[in-house]
């Protein structure tokens, strides 16, 4: 991702949004692009979704088997999939996930 504007400017997250450039000058850059842009934005994600919508509304049965829905499924009955979502809740590998 490319941020504009500025020479030193660079894309920043959630966590770290800011940095200082200057005397008292602190730089900003999360990116709120889908919320600014909120219907081009639901044209995109419904162009993305839609070729898999069909296998979703088909169950749990028919996820395994197309290796996009598979990979995005996070939790399935009631276990999280995904470490770093474990992880940054501070929670037990072992369902049922209590925090540590």
């Amino acid at each position: 991702m490319k941020a504009w504007g500025f020479s030193r400017a660079r894309p920043t997250t959630f966590d770290r949004p800011a940095f200082p450039v200057g005397d008292g000058v602190t730089y900003y850059a999360v990116d709120h692009g889908p919320s600014c842009r909120w219907n081009s934005a639901t044209w995109e994600i419904s162009e993305a979704l839609l070729p898999h919508l069909r296998i979703v509304l088909s169950g749990q049965s028919t996820w395994d088997d197309d290796e996009t829905v598979r990979r995005v499924v996070e939790i399935r009955e009631g276990a999280i999939r995904n470490p770093a979502i474990l992880a940054f809740q501070q929670r037990s590998p072992d369902y049922p996930h209590h925090r540590r």
